[in-house]
């Protein structure tokens, strides 16, 4: 299958190890295709010989590709609104120009699905090829990757500084630089415990990220689905704000009950929580939901869409409010 990509730069080589033809267009049509800029995907369709059989609109860190036109592409056409629980207030009116969308965040797929727009839920998934267990000394107790902001992220500040009153915690990345996954995962595969916070209750990377590594995941008692993925006490744990601590250190104190539940986390998501596993299922998925007619509505949905990305900050503002501009007032006068 040929496969146009437009977003996230992770999933392009999951989709290939998987036998399709991939179209990246953000790294073979960067001209045309920039993270931020929005732009009309028949100008890029029109480019590309042959034609491909899908098209794939994947959400991703930063800027935002959300191109325009997507009611004039002849084939099926996928969404997957990966960081539903920061951005659901624009992706909504953005996932009626699909025929289908998935969402990584199971709270929030009620938000999408409406009388004809089917969403399922499709959480992220480890990248095996990357996050392994390399089998290196683990001479880290608790690690943590992520931005640290005692302004807009108190909570995750406060479970830190907890935790770095009474044990020896690493964190990197809290400085807002970003490491790569490279990097990630060389930090996960040499620590005993990784901390997961999350920011509205999300299922993060976090979890897939820290398991595939062979480190112990401790997360915050979230819904959301992860008791469908995974089952506390047994391929991962939970903390709240009563036993944060003592959690961490009965696990820290019992080597051989920590090694257990990490190993079972570990056999799990590379059994069954893997990108190849998520892409597999969306394109199966994609090829069995009738097209939308979404024409009538697309240029009001684009435009709404397209504004309230642009003051978020996904979409370069100075290019995305005239062209969200343009498109509700042609919603308006048809």
């Amino acid at each position: 299958m040929r496969v146009l990509l437009l977003g996230n730069p992770h999933l392009p080589a999951v989709l290939r190890a998987l036998g399709h033809e991939v179209i990246d267009a953000l790294a073979a049509y960067p001209e045309v295709c920039r993270p931020g800029i929005p732009f009309d995907l028949r100008a890029l369709w029109e480019q590309i010989t042959p034609a491909p059989d899908v098209v794939l609109v994947a959400d991703t860190l930063g800027p935002q590709v959300m191109p325009f036109g997507l009611e004039y592409i002849p084939v099926p056409r996928a969404y997957y609104a990966i960081d539903a629980h920061v951005n659901a207030f624009w992706q909504r009116s953005y996932a009626e120009l699909f025929d289908v969308v998935f969402v990584a965040q199971k709270d929030y797929v009620p938000l999408f699905a409406t009388a004809d727009l089917p969403a399922r839920w499709l959480p992220w998934g480890v990248d095996g090829a990357t996050f392994r267990d390399p089998h290196h000394a683990r001479s880290r107790d608790i690690a943590f990757v992520g931005t640290e902001d005692p302004v807009n992220r108190p909570k995750r500040t406060a479970i830190l500084d907890r935790l770095r009153a009474r044990f020896d915690v690493v964190t990197f990345g809290t400085g807002g630089e970003r490491l790569s996954w490279d990097e990630i995962a060389r930090v996960y595969a040499t620590a005993k415990i990784v901390v997961n916070e999350s920011i509205l209750g999300d299922l993060t990377f976090r979890f897939f990220e820290a398991m595939g590594c062979g480190a112990l995941l401790l997360t915050e008692r979230i819904e959301n689905g992860l008791d469908d993925l995974f089952t506390p006490g047994v391929d991962l744990d939970v903390f709240g704000p009563a036993d944060l601590e003592a959690v961490v250190e009965r696990y820290l104190r019992d080597t051989a009950a920590r090694e257990r539940v990490a190993g079972a986390g570990y056999a799990l998501v590379h059994r069954e929580h893997t990108l190849r596993h998520r892409m597999a299922s969306l394109l199966d998925d994609l090829q069995r939901v009738p097209r939308r007619n979404v024409g009538p509505t697309a240029a009001g949905r684009w435009g709404r869409a397209a504004h309230l990305a642009a003051v978020k900050g996904a979409l370069q503002r100075d290019v995305a409010i005239p062209a969200a501009t343009h498109h509700l007032h042609r919603a308006v006068a048809e």
